[in-house]
């Protein structure tokens, strides 16, 4: 069997008309509706990126989904993420934009998943929205298993903003 690293970012935008309410519950389901196991990865590959975004602007009900496959892990890193496999095992931070930024990195060993997860405010010339996003990793041996990122993470690092 053979390491295998997955990373899933599911991020999610809205307005203020989907912070209360219908559309609020709506948000709230969708994230973690999408919170699932990435397509079965080609041989040769050693990490899989798998980016989904959802807004309110449809009710939050399609994905603008990708899927990237990686034969280096030097090459996986993706904007939201630092990674690095050594003997002990994968060291992950995320670099979230929150001004406390986020904790000190995590040490992932085998079958062992992290879950990050910040949120902030986009500010535009006449109006503004807000966004989250989670980011789950994952050091798993293959084959990857179906349920991966659907039961809690072994670590999970929260840095969640009150916006008003």
């Amino acid at each position: 069997m053979s390491m295998f690293v997955a990373v899933q970012v599911i991020s999610i935008e809205w307005g203020k008309a989907a912070r209360g309410g219908e559309m609020a519950t709506r948000r709230v389901q969708a994230i973690g509706r999408f919170e699932r196991s990435l397509p079965f990865p080609k041989p040769k590959t050693v990490a899989m990126i798998q980016r989904v975004g959802l807004s309110d602007w449809d009710g939050f009900e399609k994905a603008a989904e990708r899927v990237s496959e990686y034969e280096s892990l030097n090459s996986a890193n993706p904007p939201e993420l630092y990674f690095d496999l050594d003997h002990r095992g994968l060291q992950v931070q995320a670099h979230s934009p929150h001004p406390s930024g986020m904790e000190k990195p995590t040490l992932l060993t085998l079958n062992e998943t992290v879950r990050f997860e910040w949120n902030g405010r986009i500010v535009y010339e006449e109006t503004w929205r807000y966004s989250q996003t989670r980011v789950n990793v994952a050091l798993t041996e293959r084959p990857v298993q179906a349920n991966l990122f659907q039961k809690p993470p072994t670590y999970e690092i929260s840095n969640l903003s009150q916006l008003y």
